[in-house]
């Protein structure tokens, strides 16, 4: 390909403008059933609000996006735990009895095997859980909500509050301390809850104690209370910081978590600040021992005291945006934000893994094999390669790239910032059509060397839109204001999808039309009667007579890519993976 070639014909451009004839496709009765998963990866940028630990060996965390996360004492895997809501709070008795609450009167049981929802009976956001034993387990929440589990149901108590109750800890059945909204503080003597003077106003959102006449109460601006048996008073924090959560080993051991990483210690006497090594948020605190500690909070932090210092636990946070895969046991996900923060995990039919971290941006991935696998990067404008061993940096512009697609190991295309690259086996060669406007490439889809897509967009719209390279030149074939973030895929020739911010399009070999007006972030499938597309933030599926909603009981998904076996992934916001297992048509 020359350099003459490469010009766009514009004159002689066969432009088909938006106002071309808009033909919805049909949509018919539901065509597709399956299972969904969340299956979140091992490092998610969920916030972690609770922790609890049986052992070190068995620690479990809890946040965002229905998170659950367990260490066995060498390593940290997700859990899946059948729910999207939020979780705040866990706590068990053993391996096999664990128990997790959240938004919406979300309450989850772990019986050592999997978790399973329960009924709580309300529908308010339940902060807190504690309990003595399997059958006496308390929940507390909005609006004074206070719930108790009896080892076979959930039922409402009397509270005698309407605050906000976010923390709870006892020391036995007649012996419960529950803290809140205004510097509530109501306690259960084993009949009834009564409220008690804290002698403060600060929401107070964490309780702890050694026994009935030594327990601490932690809130915002600093705010650490502590009952002898008597009375609460006021304890000097040293800061003005909002503290969340309280633990100890014993009376001169206790550790308290807040905002901006601070972690205070209580050597029995006075409260001093320990370096965390973080900024961010810490929500939860639970240990196993006095050298074993584990803090968690905003975006997956979780942090581990060894009895001498903080360290970090976890990789920086990271969301998923782009897939690829050669089979059901070997895909590839790449994700990220910024110049440094890229990721890049891989799947092997039990669980992700983390290849790659502290990249750019990894916008998308395409590979002709598990050994010839690539992903390009935002911010950096890097191509990696991956050789089946591992990831090597094969070319970089320094501007960014957003698209890659091919037909083979030696036709290669990836688009970007105002450039098109193609790969012919040996070199990476510029083919950036010349043109009157710069143009930010976007995606890009091929069907054969001589049959590659790509959507286009300039500042100017004057001739955004989709262009066609026939193996000699390229032409603008379908103009269309605003192509920036979207993505193209087909089946065929004649079968070519767009998902666009503004629309969904399709082509079928003669035109193009508009199958949706509504904003399209992601479109993969296997074949012209297995295709599956995001639209409206909703899933779609086309079993080759039309488009049908597919019941999605998660968050919004942005991307998707099939396995060519029945499984469909799904990425989103706030590092949502989902997995759908269906019956190919």
């Amino acid at each position: 390909m020359n350099a003459k070639s490469r010009g766009i014909s514009a004159m002689t451009a066969v432009v088909l403008v938006l106002a071309c004839l808009l033909v919805p496709t049909p949509f018919v009765m539901a065509d597709v059933t399956g299972t969904w998963e969340m299956v979140n990866d091992n490092f998610p940028n969920q916030t972690i609000a609770g922790a609890w630990a049986n052992t070190e060996n068995d620690v479990f965390v809890v946040g965002y996006s229905g998170t659950i996360l367990h260490y066995d004492g060498s390593s940290w895997s997700a859990m899946s735990s059948g729910t999207s809501e939020r979780l705040y709070g866990v706590w068990g008795t053993g391996p096999a009895d664990v128990f997790a609450v959240g938004y919406t009167g979300t309450i989850l049981h772990y019986d050592g095997s999997s978790w399973t929802a329960m009924t709580s009976g309300t529908s308010e956001r339940l902060y807190g859980i504690w309990g003595t034993g399997p059958a006496d387990v308390f929940a507390v929440g909005y609006t004074g909500t206070i719930l108790h589990y009896d080892g076979s149901s959930w039922t409402t108590m009397t509270s005698g509050t309407s605050e906000r109750l976010y923390g709870i800890w006892g020391t036995g059945p007649a012996d419960v301390f529950a803290v809140g909204y205004t510097g509530a503080i109501l306690h259960y003597d084993g009949s009834s809850w009564t409220a008690m003077t804290s002698g403060t106003s600060e929401r107070l959102r964490g309780v702890w104690g050694t026994c009935s006449a030594d327990v601490f109460a932690v809130g915002y601006t600093g705010t650490i209370l502590h009952y002898d048996g008597s009375s609460w008073t006021a304890m000097t924090s040293g800061t003005s910081e909002y503290l969340w959560g309280v633990w100890g080993t014993c009376s001169a051991d206790v550790f308290a978590v807040g905002y901006t990483g601070a972690i205070l210690h209580y050597d029995g006497s006075s409260w001093t600040a320990m370096t965390s090594g973080t900024s961010g948020n810490l929500y939860g605190i639970w240990g196993a021992g006095l050298a074993d500690v584990f803090a968690v909070g905003y975006s997956g932090t979780i942090l581990h005291y060894d009895g001498i210092a903080w360290s970090a636990m976890t990789l920086p946070a990271v969301g998923y945006n782009c897939f690829w895969g050669s089979a059901p046991d070997d895909i590839f996900m790449g994700g990220g934000y910024g110049s440094s923060y890229g990721t890049i995990a891989h799947y092997d039919g039990t669980g992700w893994s983390t290849m790659l971290f502290g990249i750019g941006k990894v916008a998308d991935m395409w590979g002709s094999a598990s050994d010839d696998v690539y992903a390009v990067t935002e911010a950096n404008g890097d191509i990696l390669h991956y050789d089946g061993s591992s990831w090597t940096t094969v070319f970089s512009n320094g501007s960014n790239l957003h698209g890659i697609h091919g037909t083979g190991p030696d036709d290669i295309w990836v688009v970007g910032l105002y450039k098109i690259y193609h790969y012919d086996g040996s070199t990476w060669n510029d083919v950036t059509p010349t043109t009157t406007h710069q143009y930010r490439y976007w995606s890009v889809w091929c069907a054969a060397p001589d049959d590659v897509w790509v959507s286009s967009w300039n500042t100017a719209y004057t001739s955004d839109g989709l262009m066609h390279y026939d193996g000699s030149s390229w032409t603008l074939v379908y103009q269309y204001e605003d192509l920036d973030y979207s993505e193209i895929w087909g089946t065929a020739p004649d079968d070519i999808y767009v998902a666009t911010e503004d629309d969904f399009l399709h082509y079928d070999g003669s035109s193009w039309s508009i199958l949706s007006s509504s904003s399209a972030t992601g479109v993969h499938g296997t074949a012209a009667n297995d295709v599956f597309a995001i639209v409206g933030g909703e899933v779609w599926h086309n079993d080759g007579t039309g488009f049908s909603t597919v019941t999605n009981p998660y968050s919004n998904p942005s991307r998707v890519w099939c396995d060519g076996e029945g499984t469909a992934w799904f990425v989103g916001g706030d590092s949502l993976i989902l997995k759908y297992t269906y019956t190919l048509p």
